[in-house]
């Protein structure tokens, strides 16, 4: 941004032509427009966009308060508020404004509340004010005056019609997380419809009452947690193999087995190998284990 002149140089004047009453009435509602967007928009840096040349910055809202400085097009300001016709910016960093010499030692505010003028004198407009122990950069001296840098509380002024806004550009959209895959499914074992050709290997055990079909006591494997069949009427075991789809419980099998190892493993993820049995009754088989392996 460039910045022309200071305090006490006077600028030509582009802030005071007179517009007819329709062009008014359309900036009246352009700064209607501006005004909900920084309410809505607090604590956010607003931009502005200079939008011609030798635009005066002045020490108040008004063609009377005293030029500080220009800006030329392009340039960028930063606004604080508006009104129907002005737009309070924070001066840009170029701008000097003064303070009382008695009130300033070694770049420290020796006083409270000292007020901070658009130009060495009295007679200038107060743009800010500073505090006791508040640190400023000393630019000069002009007779009993201090020229300083901007401290954070001072505003300037220029005419809203001459800037625009710079609309912020919009945040780039989140990228989208992607799904889950849902947990695999797991197949339960089936009723063999016709197991002719797999002969049993081994008798079952005399307490079951197994379905009349061939090949029972044939070899499977099955993997899974070992947990308490639970109370289920003609249970044929007391414990039974199950896995966890979607946060349920899908049992497998029952298992049929030494009882004290089978109670040392509940709770466990294990692989099961051994014979496989249907009974009457049942909707799961019953296993019985030949080989163990916790995972």
């Amino acid at each position: 941004m460039r910045c022309v002149g200071t305090a006490w140089r006077k600028g030509v004047a582009v802030d005071r032509g007179a517009r007819a009453p329709f062009a008014r009435l359309v900036l009246r509602a352009a700064c209607c427009v501006i005004g909900l967007v920084l309410r809505a928009e607090a604590g956010q840096v607003h931009r502005y966009r200079v939008k011609a040349d030798s635009v005066n910055l002045r020490a108040a809202p008004s063609l009377k308060a005293e030029v500080v400085s220009q800006v030329d097009q392009d340039a960028v300001l930063i606004g604080r508020s508006v009104t129907n016709t002005w737009l309070e910016i924070v001066p840009p960093p170029e701008v000097e404004f003064a303070v009382y010499g008695d009130f300033v030692d070694n770049g420290t505010i020796t006083s409270a509340r000292v007020n901070v003028r658009a130009g060495p004198g009295i007679n200038y407009k107060v743009v800010g004010r500073v505090s006791k122990g508040e640190k400023v950069e000393v630019r000069g001296r002009f007779s009993d005056w201090v020229k300083i840098a901007p401290p954070p509380d001072t505003s300037l002024w220029v005419a809203l019609e001459y800037v625009e806004y710079i609309r912020p550009p919009k945040p780039p959209e989140p990228a989208a997380t992607p799904k889950p895959k849902p947990p695999a499914r797991v197949t339960l074992p089936k009723k063999p419809a016709d197991a002719a050709s797999v002969p049993a290997v081994k008798p079952p055990p005399p307490d079951l009452d197994l379905v009349p079909l061939k090949g029972q006591g044939h070899t499977v494997s099955y993997e899974g947690v070992l947990r308490k069949a639970g109370f289920v009427i003609k249970r044929p075991s007391r414990y039974r193999l199950v896995t966890y789809e979607r946060s349920q419980i899908v049992t497998v099998c029952y298992v049929r087995g030494n009882e004290e190892q089978l109670h040392d493993l509940l709770g466990r993820k294990l692989l099961i190998r051994g014979r496989e049995y249907w009974v009457q009754g049942g909707r799961y088989p019953v296993v019985v284990p030949e080989q163990i392996i916790p995972r």
